[in-house]
């Protein structure tokens, strides 16, 4: 959980000053909605997300500049360790937590927006961005014991989603980027991660780590048959869904991690059902249910 005392004093600024104590996911994206991934967890020990926990406090600014960008700066002492899981799912058991690094460091964070809005030719453009700077103000500590020197870690990275229509089709590329260079060798909560159902189709949760990275998708999306059916005074379900095959490939450090795979999206773009495989090393069959990424904000 997080407090904050925001004021603005005029126009589109806003300052704060912030305390917080929370867990944070060392991915660049989200692989699963949080709804399926709660039921996922608990039911199956299937839990897509990589915490670590973060206490501090800091200062910061909420500003808009150059269209409808939203900007974000902070600087906080924060305070990092790794988690311990102390819960047993239904069937099987939980994967081993993310062994982050024990750390107190000065962060500096500068977080650019642009919420899914026409652009150019009626083309959707959705991105994030966010650029970190990291001082340890003591020691590092690994998840083994071990102790590091002082590091300076610096960290960037953008996501762009892209949607295009041409008629009852549609074209979609979702493209991530990241990178980070330190001082020292790089902390596991620092590192970028790829594989899932989003980043990585068709390759195991967070299996393609490096220090740098990208992640592109090309999706074609077009309409196809579904059994329609009344749901009485409430309507009617529609007679068409959604196919959409794509293609993704992924580069972690100097290796390439390619995939194919295809989207089932239920009328009223609900649901989606994918199957995709891995065809780069470590590849493979992967199957994946989710709610549509477009309702992951209020799930």
């Amino acid at each position: 959980m997080s407090g904050a005392l925001t004021w603005e004093p005029a126009g589109s600024l806003g300052l704060r000053l912030f305390g917080l104590s929370d867990f944070r996911d060392a991915g660049d994206v989200p692989e699963r909605s949080g709804v399926v991934n709660t039921l996922a967890a608990q039911e199956f020990g299937s839990d897509y997300t990589d915490y670590y926990r973060v206490r501090g406090g800091g200062v910061g600014a909420d500003f808009s500049v150059l269209g409808n960008l939203r900007w974000q700066l902070d600087a906080a002492v924060e305070q990092q360790h790794w988690l311990v899981v102390n819960a047993q799912p239904v069937v099987g058991t939980f994967e081993p937590t993310l062994p982050a690094s024990i750390r107190r460091v000065l962060a500096t964070t500068l977080r650019v927006d642009r919420p899914p809005s026409l652009s150019f030719f009626g083309t959707e453009v959705a991105v994030h961005g966010e650029i970190r700077g990291l001082w340890d103000l003591r020691p590092t500590v690994a998840a083994n014991g071990a102790a590091m020197d002082k590091a300076t870690t610096g960290r960037a990275s953008i996501q762009v989603d892209i949607e295009r229509p041409f008629g009852a089709y549609r074209f979609v590329s979702q493209t991530v980027v990241a990178d980070v260079v330190s001082t020292e060798p790089v902390a596991p909560q620092d590192l970028v991660y790829f594989g899932g159902p989003v980043s990585g189709p068709g390759y195991d949760y967070h299996s393609l780590q490096a220090r740098a990275g990208a992640s592109q998708r090309l999706e074609w999306q077009v309409p196809m048959p579904f059994p329609g059916f009344s749901l009485g005074r409430f309507g009617r379900v529609p007679n068409s869904g959604t196919f959409a095959p794509y293609v993704n490939a992924v580069v972690a450090g100097s290796r390439a991690y390619p995939s194919v795979g295809a989207g089932f999206l239920t009328p009223f773009n609900l649901l989606r059902f994918d199957v995709a495989r891995g065809v780069g090393r470590g590849g493979r069959w992967t199957f994946n249910v989710d709610v549509n990424r477009e309702f992951w904000r209020i799930l």
